[in-house]
């Protein structure tokens, strides 16, 4: 007889996992039930069971068994979401289900350690990723946006994706109570991948919006800015990605006095990552990317300037100095062309000119680090 695959193995040693698990309440016979109403007895059993198993899943005793039992009660061929996805499953059944996950779930990760490294944060990550996939907004918007202030990045980003999975159904009131959440958590948001899902959040709103998301985007990034400039850090990639929305879209907004504003702020940007490229000391893959966010503030910067009024030409290019100089010599060269943005004590810079007229320097302290190997 052939031995069983690692892969096999798995699944096997899930399955037994998941029975121990489940000998207090019998699973329901869930092929049966999502053909019907999904009432009364039938609702409550499955009420008991799903929440004994989410309860046994939050306090599972590690990770293997975690992912295991999750994976198996969630998204084997009789997990949850199968169940849910059912071509003759019932509506009343696909919405009671949602209902009754999502009433467990705030029940386990309410009661969870808010320690990250006590908390089995995988736990809710696979049950805001089987929420996601029921796509039911009335049930599951309450569970992802008590997980956006989890510890863990991994959890806030599951509820992320869950929230932008649901957007388009909800209700004005509540996308605007969304968004109010979000300006306060991307202001300390320190994980760039999970502050990219809340720019994209953010930046759904319609072109109806554009001045009123600009100011909101403009206040998360002076807060972040000046974080970055006291505590010697350099912005996120994910930082870029707000500002090339305000660059994009700066032909609706030449006219507003808030383009002096996003210039300002665009100038900020690429002079904190500039700061943190020539002075701190990073690993190669910080490196890497403050690179990228000192090319894309560049070019950003070049078309919010082109958008001003008598704006004189001939912009300087750290973009091309970082592509094009030798790495021995790039810090330096870069250091220049920086100043050529936006002055310093010895030299007036393309934004100290009219019609921007900004202070040399930016008159922007920044506090120098020994060692930086992630931004935010």
């Amino acid at each position: 007889m052939p031995r069983p695959s690692i892969l096999q193995s798995m699944v096997i040693l899930g399955m037994l996992v998941s029975t121990v698990a489940g000998q207090n309440q019998d699973k329901p016979k869930l092929d049966t039930l999502r053909k019907g109403a999904f009432t009364g007895r039938d609702r409550e059993a499955t009420r008991a069971w799903l929440e004994q198993e989410i309860n046994n899943l939050f306090n599972a005793p590690d990770a293997g068994t975690t992912i295991r039992s999750g994976s198996l009660l969630y998204f084997s061929a009789d997990g949850l979401v199968t169940h849910y996805q059912a071509s003759d499953a019932t509506r009343t059944f696909q919405q009671g289900l949602a209902e009754l996950v999502a009433t467990a779930f705030k029940t386990a990760f309410q009661a969870a350690p808010s320690d990250p490294n006590a908390r089995n944060y995988l736990a809710a990550t696979l049950t805001l990723a089987a929420l996601k996939a029921f796509n039911e907004p009335r049930a599951s918007l309450d569970c992802f946006t008590i997980a956006l202030s989890d510890p863990s990045p991994g959890v806030r980003l599951a509820a992320l994706d869950g929230i932008i999975a649901i957007w388009e159904p909800l209700t004005a009131t509540q996308k605007q109570a969304i968004v109010g959440q979000l300006q306060t958590l991307a202001t300390k948001e320190t994980d760039g991948t999970t502050l990219s899902r809340m720019y994209a959040i953010l930046l759904l709103q319609d072109q109806a919006r554009i001045k009123q998301t600009a100011e909101t985007i403009l206040r998360i990034l002076d807060t972040r800015l000046a974080g970055y400039e006291t505590i010697g850090l350099g912005p996120l990639l994910a930082d870029t990605e707000a500002m090339g929305w305000l660059s994009s879209n700066i032909g609706a907004l030449s006219a507003d006095p808030l383009h002096k504003t996003i210039v300002v702020t665009a100038a900020r940007l690429l002079a904190d990552a500039t700061e943190s490229y020539i002075n701190e000391v990073h690993s190669p893959q910080r490196e890497q990317e403050l690179e990228i966010v000192i090319h894309q503030a560049d070019e950003d910067l070049k078309r919010i300037v082109a958008a001003a009024e008598n704006a004189p030409r001939g912009t300087p290019d750290i973009a091309r100095t970082i592509t094009r100089t030798p790495t021995d010599d790039r810090k330096n060269k870069v250091r220049d062309e920086l100043a050529g943005w936006i002055g310093n004590a010895s030299r007036k810079g393309y934004l100290n000119m009219a019609p921007f007229n900004l202070s040399p320097g930016l008159e922007q302290e920044r506090v120098a680090r020994a060692t930086t190997d992630t931004g935010g």
